[in-house]
Parts: structure tokens; C-alpha cells; sequence
């Protein structure tokens, strides 16, 4: 993956009043990233959007897009970058190609050749020539994503784009977000709230709460590094346990055949592996065991909320 920054928020804030929607964000999001930006509703998430795509002004710092200033070079931020903000609006009695066709033209232009080409990106090929009204919640978010892929943007952001949906346009939508980023080599800049959908398509995360990033980074480290969960495999599980209570000091929090899961500091881990094999157990592997998102946003959210 390329380090080219993509997107970068330097102290960004916006004030609505006395609230603060976004509250000195530092932020950057770097190419071939799929970024889930998190945060329970009213967090700013939204804001943070807008503000990117110059929709509404700061009322401190900047924001950069492909290089360039939202505030001061907006069309040349913009120039490649495809976005789906809310629900789309179409033309019901129309159908889904026309309804690509007509935003085409108002926006551009965009050849016949490229309305098939995102129609077939986003699985509704063959159902072009259906009226927008006969389309299923779901197919109509993806018409609305490729509306959004129509000028060919190598960033794409979308907010929300699976709230309302039933869990099959869910997936339809996670598994055209998950192709764009494998197979498309697309940025994506994705805000929800399901924290489920996030974790099995992103590859970053950052966590907003009350205007404020308070967490950033790649899934996977975040996760680790914040898990304090381990597996042990072991001959005889049940002394395995034993020791790891008596002597580790540990909350074992299963024993299976074979196996024992317990929670310490990741920093015992090397510890724990030796005193259980200087008591004579046979340790086959020592295992880290991932926390879930929703584990960490809800601990994160917490630690912000007490700190």
C-alpha cells in the first residue's frame, strides 16, 4: 500500500453554536485505505463529511484531499473524488440507467460506456432497465454508489450507506464496498455506526465521540494491541488452568480440551509460557486472541468518557 495521504484534517472544528460538531481533528487517511470512521450518533461523524467535501466552512482548521485545500482549491480537491452523503433521490418512474444518464448530464457527462461500466460494478447490470420504483432498498443504495462512481474517483466516501437496509442489502453493500477496496484499489472513507459491517470490510478505523477523534489506526493493531485475551494449548488443560491462577495470578476464563483461555496483560505473556512449562506443562502454542470492535469501541468510549 502507497503512504500518498489521501485525506488530512489539521485541527479541524466546527461549532454549531456552543456545540461542537468536530473538535480539533487531526486525521489522515492514506491510499488503498478502507476507513471506518465510528462514533454513536451525533458524534460528528457527519459534520466530519461535509466538512470534507466542502459542504459546509470550519470554523477552525483545514482539511486536504488528494493534495489539495477543500477551503481554498474545492474543485480541484473534489476533481476525484465520488461521495454518497444521504439517502439517494431518483426518479422512480424512471429507470435505473436513465436515471444515471440524466445525472450525467448534469454533472459532466459520463459515456455510455462508463454508465454500463459502473452499473456492472455495482450489480445492477441486469436490472438497468427496471423503474427505479420495482428496486429493493438495498439495490437502491448501490444505484446510489454508482452514481457516485460515475467521474471514476479514487476516493470514494460514503455516510451511512447501510442504515436502513435489511441484513441481505447489508451484505450487498459490504461486499461492493470490500470489492471497490480489493479489486478496484479504491479509497473508501465509509462512516457507520454497525460496528459488525466495519469490521469485516475495513482496514483502518478512527473512533469520533462529542467532536473528537479518541482512537485511530489499522483494525488488526488496534485490536491486538488493546486485547488483553489469550489461548494456551496445553496436554493437561486443567493443571494448565491451576498454575495459571495459583501461581500466574490470572482469570482463566475457560478450560477445554486442550485449551485454555484467560485474560492478563499482554506483557505476561512470556511470563505465564515459562512457569507453566517449568511446572512440567507441555505448551504446543501461546496464542494473543483478538478483542472484537465492538469490545474495543465500547472500551474506548468508556475510557473517553471517565478520563
Amino acid at each position: 500500500m502507497s503512504d500518498e495521504v489521501v485525506i488530512e484534517a489539521r485541527g479541524l472544528s466546527k461549532a454549531y453554536g456552543r456545540r461542537w460538531a468536530a473538535d480539533t481533528l487531526d486525521l489522515q487517511v492514506r491510499r488503498g485505505e478502507i476507513y471506518g470512521f465510528l462514533g454513536p450518533n451525533g458524534a460528528g461523524k457527519s459534520t466530519t463529511i461535509r466538512l470534507l467535501l466542502g459542504l459546509v466552512r470550519p470554523t477552525a482548521g483545514e482539511c486536504f484531499v488528494l493534495g489539495h485545500s477543500v477551503q481554498g482549491e474545492r474543485l480541484s480537491a473534489l476533481q476525484h473524488v465520488g461521495a454518497l452523503v444521504e439517502e439517494p433521490v431518483f426518479y422512480e418512474h424512471l429507470s435505473g440507467r436513465k436515471n444515471l444518464e440524466l445525472f450525467a448530464a448534469l454533472s459532466g457527462g459520463a459515456d455510455s460506456q462508463r454508465i454500463v461500466q459502473v452499473l456492472d460494478q455495482v450489480g445492477l447490470l441486469e436490472r438497468q432497465h427496471d423503474k427505479v420504483r420495482a428496486y429493493s432498498h438495498g439495490m437502491k443504495q448501490r444505484l446510489g454508489i454508482a452514481q457516485a462512481l460515475l467521474p471514476a474517483p479514487s476516493l470514494l466516501i460514503l455516510d451511512e450507506p447501510s442504515s436502513g437496509l435489511d441484513p441481505e442489502g447489508m451484505r450487498e453493500v459490504r461486499e461492493l464496498v470490500r470489492r471497490l477496496g480489493s479489486q478496484e484499489g479504491m479509497t473508501v472513507f465509509l462512516s457507520s455506526h454497525l460496528l459488525h459491517e466495519v469490521e469485516q470490510v475495513c482496514t483502518h478505523v478512527g473512533l469520533i465521540r462529542e467532536g473528537r477523534l479518541v482512537a485511530n489506526g489499522a483494525v488488526g493493531e488496534l485490536l491486538v494491541r488493546d486485547s488483553r485475551a489469550a489461548m494456551v494449548m496445553v496436554e493437561d488443560a486443567r493443571l494448565a488452568a491451576r498454575l495459571l491462577e495459583e501461581e500466574g495470578q490470572v482469570t482463566v476464563t475457560a478450560v477445554e480440551d486442550g485449551r485454555v483461555r484467560f485474560a492478563a496483560e499482554p506483557g505476561r505473556f512470556a511470563e505465564l509460557n515459562e512457569m507453566l512449562v517449568r511446572h512440567g506443562v507441555r505448551v504446543s502454542a501461546f496464542i494473543p486472541e483478538q478483542t472484537t470492535l465492538e469490545d474495543f469501541y465500547l472500551e474506548a468510549l468508556d475510557a473517553e468518557g471517565h478520563g
